[in-house]
């Protein structure tokens, strides 16, 4: 579904591609996803203040989005069979979204470990390890630990190799996404004993699933 999305003074606008059967259906389809596009957008706006915006994003993902849509315009053309363009736009003041559900701390905590391990994955170190470090006091730590240490192996080797001595304990660590990062990254510096380390906790979760 390629999407285009843009904001123009306190309007907002999105553009998708998307598949139908006939134009009734597939003008449906499109206002279904505009609604849902604009909302999502309209939360993350809205919350980046509180949290990151890769937090939200997780949030949103996690928890599912709600959205009211007034004063939507659309218009969908059909561009060849079985496919349409959908193009819509509705004001700030009439779009209200909200989770689904309110987010609890450890949902917040959850997110915020996706989103920190998720930046560091795409190579934004820096931003990754400060997602993550908001996690400092919270019993999920243990498991950012490891996907830090991969983040500052790139930007901060000597802080790094400080860290994985002190603080991180592979046994502890569940999350296989921050595991892998760091699998990953050790390997690259020739830290072979954490790798073979890491890669034998990674077969014990495998392990731990089959049984």
């Amino acid at each position: 579904m390629p999407l285009h999305t843009w904001k123009e003074g306190g309007v907002r606008h999105v553009e998708i591609v998307h598949s139908g059967f006939d134009m009734v259906r597939a003008s449906q389809i499109g206002a279904a996803k505009c609604r849902s596009l604009l909302g999502t957008g309209k939360l993350v706006a809205d919350s980046v203040d509180d949290f990151s915006r890769a937090t939200v994003e997780e949030l949103a993902a996690m928890l599912g989005v709600g959205v009211r849509v007034s004063g939507m315009q659309r218009e969908t053309v059909k561009l060849s069979e079985g496919r349409f363009r959908t193009f819509c736009y509705a004001a700030d003041s009439n779009i209200t979204s909200f989770f689904q559900r309110a987010p609890k701390s450890a949902d917040i905590n959850q997110a915020r470990l996706a989103a920190g391990v998720n930046e560091i994955a795409a190579e934004r170190y820096s931003k990754g390890i400060e997602i993550l470090q908001k996690l400092r006091d919270e019993t999920n730590y243990k498991n950012a630990l490891p996907a830090i240490v991969a983040g500052l192996i790139k930007i901060d080797i000597s802080l790094a190799t400080e860290i994985d001595e002190r603080y991180v304990r592979l046994e502890e660590v569940d999350y296989r996404p921050a595991l892998i990062l760091y699998r990953d990254a050790t390997s690259a510096v020739g830290w072979e004993r954490r790798s073979l380390e890491v890669v034998k906790r990674l077969s014990d979760q495998s392990q731990n699933k089959i049984d």
